[in-house]
């Protein structure tokens, strides 16, 4: 088990941008009637910061994905350019950009930017598992921690962690307030943490669901513990970005998102993103979600 395995490190999107090839050809899913002639073009950012691959490597499959979605919005061929940025910085300073309109980034992402880009999320993403939500594992050497009290003065690393809101809040406030002197710290070299958890440094791990998985296959498992769970929390979703599309272009593109998986001659762009379909958005999850993380902060 590495930091580069599958099994260690999030595979919803990222690692099928790793792909320096598409599978899929787009045609024939979508009809053009009613669109305007002049409709402008429109660039989707997908952003995960942590997540592999890098943005010339992912390109193939992000024009497939492009190419999907216009064809399934019924837009003209061309008119949605998409690329793929897996550090924050890189990624927010594209959305930042007004030539950016929408975006596919997952849940810590928009929590953290939802006010600043004025973000407004319109569906999810079904992962290949078929479920829309992650559970995030924190894991710990077992038996140091008996409840959040426990991590005073402690890491906590993780993914996530680029957003300490959603680790205080979403991810981790049902099971108790962290004491304020836990640092919450970002890394994308999860392994290297978990080896330092089971070396028995004051360190603890948060863990999605593959990664929590994989953890019966490390050497030294039996000195790790999963002291916290999360609630299920949706995964990725589908974003407007401020007000820089018009409504009806949006119904267009919510309709098209929804219908994709009903297409046969999508399938193997869906297959190559390890995503099932796009479904409508669970509001009441979101706002729950969008709480916790108000209250953190």
């Amino acid at each position: 088990m590495n930091d580069s395995a599958p099994t260690m490190n999030k595979l919803l999107f990222a690692v099928a941008l790793c792909a320096t090839t598409a599978a899929a050809t787009t045609a024939g899913g979508g009809s053009q009637a009613g669109v305007s002639a002049d409709l402008e073009t429109l660039r989707l950012v997908a952003c995960a910061p942590g997540y592999p691959s890098n943005t010339e490597q992912a390109q193939p499959t992000m024009n497939d994905f492009a190419a999907m979605v216009s064809d399934a919005s019924g837009w003209p061929t061309g008119t949605l350019t998409a690329e793929y940025h897996p550090s924050e910085e890189a990624g927010v300073g594209r959305l930042r950009d007004h030539a950016t309109s929408l975006a596919l980034v997952p849940l810590p992402l928009y929590l953290k930017y939802e006010q600043e880009l004025v973000l407004t999320a319109v569906v999810q993403a079904v992962q290949a598992s078929g479920s829309a939500t992650e559970r995030w594992s924190l894991v710990a050497f077992a038996g140091a921690v008996t409840g959040p009290a426990s991590l005073s003065g402690w890491e906590l690393l993780g993914i996530p962690a680029y957003a300490p809101g959603f680790v205080r809040g979403p991810a981790l406030a049902h099971w108790g307030e962290l004491p304020d002197s836990l640092s919450v710290k970002f890394t994308r070299r999860v392994l290297a943490g978990i080896r330092r958890v089971a070396a028995g440094e004051e360190v603890a791990v948060l863990l999605d669901g593959n990664q929590t998985a994989a953890l019966a296959s490390f050497p030294g498992a039996e000195s790790l513990e999963v002291v916290a769970t999360s609630p299920p929390l949706l995964a990725w979703l589908v974003v407007v970005v401020g007000d820089r599309v018009d409504e009806p272009v949006r119904r267009q593109l919510v309709h098209g998102l929804l219908g994709i998986h009903q297409s046969a001659s999508f399938a193997d762009v869906l297959e190559t993103m390890r995503l099932e379909r796009f479904e409508a958005l669970d509001a009441e999850a979101l706002d729950l979600a969008r709480a916790a993380y108000s209250a953190a902060r």
